[in-house]
């Protein structure tokens, strides 16, 4: 498991991760996230934290194989330059991908959006010994587990909210639209992430207006046949995102 994000609720969080998921499989562990961590809502609530604060605070976890911890200024600069230098940003014609139509971004969005795949990848390079694992999941550290987790053995299994919309409450709805939550699969899943951070970045700038989380779609490109669509709520586990 690749916990990866801001350090925000996953003390809370982790009672829930113990009892519904890791109780019940052999989990090795890798955390990456930020030394400028953005914790809570609102803007300007950032936490710096050393090194060594980050570790004794991912100490909790058990099985901790591996952390990350990325510059948030650097890598934010570093985006912000390539959108900056970027040329005009495009809209996609694809009528597929116009079902997710939204509002523009803004360049400061598009770079806080971009940045977050940049922990993933970062993220699942550290994994050592790829070859012993049977399954490999992405998690976030705002992820409250509700129920207990039932992997499947598809190539790569996306998990998302339904379209209908419960108050604080999201579903994991099995083979459909990309979202970013939560997502697990077999060895395939570790082609998508090779310079995930790249891919992102530029299919964030020709496709502007294009939801966040479906953007990933076209990253993922469903074309492969990697991920197979079932709008069917076959199967369902609960959870919910804490700030």
């Amino acid at each position: 498991m690749v916990i990866t994000g801001h350090l925000r609720s996953f003390k809370d969080n982790f009672e829930n991760l113990k009892k519904f998921f890791l109780d019940r499989y052999d989990v090795d562990i890798y955390a990456s996230t930020w030394d400028k961590n953005f914790i809570g809502v609102g803007k300007n609530n950032f936490t710096l934290y050393t090194k060594e604060e980050i570790c004794n605070l991912l100490s909790i976890y058990p099985n901790l194989k591996g952390i990350n911890i990325s510059n948030y200024d650097e890598i934010n600069s570093l985006t912000r330059n390539y959108l900056d230098n970027f040329g005009p940003f495009k809209r996609l014609s694809n009528p597929y991908y116009r079902q997710y139509k939204g509002s523009p971004l803004t360049k400061e969005l598009m770079t806080y959006n971009i940045g977050q795949w940049y922990l993933v990848e970062k993220g699942f390079e550290m994994i050592e010994n790829k070859e012993k694992y049977d399954i490999f999941f992405r998690n976030r550290f705002d992820i409250n587990f509700l129920k207990s987790v039932y992997l499947l053995e598809n190539d790569v299994v996306m998990i998302a909210p339904p379209k209908i919309n419960l108050v604080g409450k999201h579903i994991w709805k099995l083979n459909c639209n990309v979202r970013n939550q939560l997502f697990y699969g077999n060895k395939k899943v570790l082609d998508i992430f090779n310079n995930l951070y790249t891919k992102y970045r530029l299919a964030q700038c020709i496709a502007i207006d294009i939801n966040t989380d479906n953007l990933l779609e076209y990253v993922f490109d469903p074309t492969t046949n990697i991920i197979t669509k079932d709008y069917e709520l076959t199967e369902y586990y609960g959870f919910e995102i804490k700030k």
